[in-house]
C-alpha cells in the first residue's frame, strides 16, 4: 500500500449507531441548504459589487477568508475525527461535543489576537480597513471552529438535516441583516462583518441543538489523544486542501491589488457552482459509507460518481458559455475579467467534484492523503508566487487548475486500486444508474408523503 494512503486504527465502539443515512435524502437536504446559502451569498455579493465596488469586495473576501483559514488550522483535524469516531466507532456525541467546546476555548485565546495582528499588519490589501472592523472579523474565529467541530459530530450521527438547518438559518440571517443595513443607509464593510458575526452565532446554536446533546461532561485529554492519530492526518489533508482552494485569494491580497481580489473572488464563486452538488452528495455519502461494509460502499460510490459525470459535464459547459454575459450583466463591466477566471477554473473544479465521491468513500474507511495534500499545496503556492506578479488573476487561476488536476487523478487512481472498480465504472453512466436514480427519487417522495400523512 502506498505510504500516503494512511489508515486509522480501530477501537471498541462505545455506543453503536442504529441510524442509517439515505444518500439521496441527505444529498437533497444538503443540496437545498447549499442552494439557499448560495442565493443569500449572491444577493449580498451583488449588492457589494454594485454599491461598493471591487476594492471593498476584495476587502470583505479577505476579512472572511483569513479567519476561516485560521479556524481550519486551529481545529487540528478534529472535525473529521469526530465524524469518524462517532460514526465508525460509536463515540458518544456528548463526549465529542464537550471535547470540541474545550478545544475551541483553548485555541481561541491565542488565535483571535494572532489573526487580528496578521490582518492589520501583514496584509497590504487591508491597510485601509479600520482596527474595529478587523477585530470584529477576528471574533468569528471561535464560532467557525466550534461549528466545524460540531458538524463533524452531526456527520457521524448521520444527522444531515441538522447541518442543513444550521446552514440555512445562518445564511438567511446574513442576507437579512445586509438588507436591513442597506435599508437604513448603513451598508458598509463593517456592517457586513457584523452580519457575518451574527450569522456565525446562529450557526453555532443550531448545530449544538441538532446534536441532541442535552448536557456536557468533563473534557478528556485521553479521548482527544485517542483521536489524535486520525485527526492529525485528516488535519494535514484538510488544511492543505482548503489552502489550495483559498491561498490564491490571500496571495493576490499580498502580491496583487485589492480590486484584483474582488474580481477574482467573483470568478471563483461562479466556478465553484460546479462543486456545490458534489460536495452536498459527498457529505451524505460519507455518513452512509460509515454505516456500510467496504464492498457495498464502493458500489454506491461508483454509481453516484457515474451519475455526477453526466450531470457535471453538461453543467460545466453551460457555465463556461454563459460566464461572460452573465457576469457583466449581474455585476457590471468592472468585473468582466472574472469570466476568464471561470473558464480556466471550471474544468478542474468539475474534475475534483467527480473525485470528491471516491475521496469521501476512502475517508470513511480511514484512507487519507496527507503527503499528496502537502505536495499539491506546495505546487499551488509555487505556481501562484511565480505567476501572480506577471499574470495577476489569470496566473492564480492557472495555478489552482493545475494543482486541482493532480489531486483529482491521484485520488481516483487510489480508489480504483483499492476497490477494483475500473475507470469506466466511474465515468461511463449506465442505464441501470438512471433507473436507480429514478427509483430512489420515487422512494424519497413516497417516504416524505407517508411522513406527512403520519404527521397529519
Amino acid at each position: 500500500m502506498n505510504t500516503d494512503e494512511q489508515q486509522s486504527p480501530t477501537h471498541d465502539a462505545e455506543e453503536p449507531s442504529e441510524r442509517r443515512t439515505s444518500v439521496l435524502g441527505g444529498s437533497f437536504t444538503m443540496g437545498l441548504a447549499t442552494l439557499i446559502a448560495l442565493a443569500a451569498s449572491v444577493v449580498v455579493t451583488l449588492l457589494v459589487a454594485r454599491l461598493l465596488g471591487p476594492e471593498v469586495k476584495g476587502q470583505l473576501t479577505l476579512l472572511q477568508t483569513i479567519p476561516l483559514i485560521a479556524a481550519l488550522i486551529l481545529s487540528f483535524g478534529f472535525e473529521g475525527a469526530n465524524a469518524y469516531f462517532v460514526g465508525r466507532h460509536g463515540r458518544s456525541p456528548r463526549y465529542a461535543v464537550t471535547d470540541s467546546l474545550a478545544l475551541t476555548a483553548g485555541v481561541s485565546i491565542v488565535g483571535v489576537p494572532v489573526i487580528a495582528v496578521i490582518m492589520s499588519e501583514f496584509m497590504p490589501a487591508l491597510s485601509e480597513v479600520d482596527l474595529t472592523t478587523i477585530l470584529l472579523a477576528s471574533a468569528t474565529l471561535p464560532l467557525i471552529v466550534v461549528t466545524s467541530l460540531v458538524s463533524g459530530v452531526l456527520t457521524g450521527q448521520g444527522r444531515i438535516t441538522g447541518q442543513a438547518v444550521s446552514m440555512i438559518l445562518a445564511s438567511i440571517l446574513f442576507c437579512g441583516y445586509a438588507l436591513i443595513v442597506l435599508f437604513l443607509d448603513s451598508f458598509d464593510l463593517q456592517s457586513l462583518i457584523v452580519a457575518t458575526l451574527a450569522s456565525a452565532v446562529t450557526g453555532v446554536i443550531i448545530s449544538l441543538v441538532a446534536t441532541g446533546v442535552m448536557s456536557l461532561t468533563r473534557p478528556s485529554l485521553s479521548r482527544m489523544r485517542e483521536q489524535l492519530s486520525y485527526a492529525g492526518r485528516n488535519h494535514i489533508q484538510t488544511v492543505a486542501g482548503f489552502l489550495e482552494m483559498r491561498q490564491d485569494l490571500v496571495l493576490l491580497g499580498i502580491l496583487g491589488s485589492t480590486a484584483g481580489v474582488g474580481v477574482y473572488s467573483i470568478g471563483v464563486s461562479f466556478a465553484e457552482l460546479a462543486f456545490y452538488a458534489p460536495a452536498a452528495i459527498a457529505g451524505a455519502l460519507t455518513a452512509r459509507t460509515l454505516q456500510e461494509d467496504a464492498a457495498t460502499g464502493a458500489e454506491i460510490t461508483a454509481r453516484i460518481t457515474r451519475l455526477l459525470v453526466a450531470i457535471l459535464a453538461v453543467m460545466s459547459i453551460a457555465l463556461v458559455v454563459i460566464a461572460e454575459p452573465l457576469v457583466t450583466l449581474v455585476f457590471g463591466e468592472q468585473f468582466a475579467r472574472a469570466s476568464i477566471v471561470i473558464a480556466i477554473l471550471v474544468p478542474s473544479i468539475t474534475l475534483w467534484g467527480v473525485a470528491s465521491q471516491p475521496a469521501a468513500y476512502l475517508s470513511a474507511h480511514g484512507v487519507l492523503f496527507p503527503k499528496l495534500s502537502i505536495f499539491t499545496l506546495i505546487l499551488n503556492l509555487v505556481l501562484n508566487v511565480a505567476m501572480i506578479p506577471t499574470l495577476g488573476i489569470l496566473g492564480a487561476a492557472i495555478a489552482t487548475a493545475l494543482s486541482y488536476s493532480v489531486s483529482t487523478f491521484y485520488v481516483i487512481g487510489v480508489f480504483m486500486r483499492r476497490t477494483g472498480v475500473p475507470l469506466s465504472g466511474l465515468i461511463l453512466p449506465r442505464g441501470e444508474d438512471v433507473r436507480y436514480a429514478y427509483s430512489a427519487v420515487r422512494g424519497l417522495i413516497s417516504r416524505k408523503g407517508r411522513e406527512q400523512q403520519t404527521d397529519a
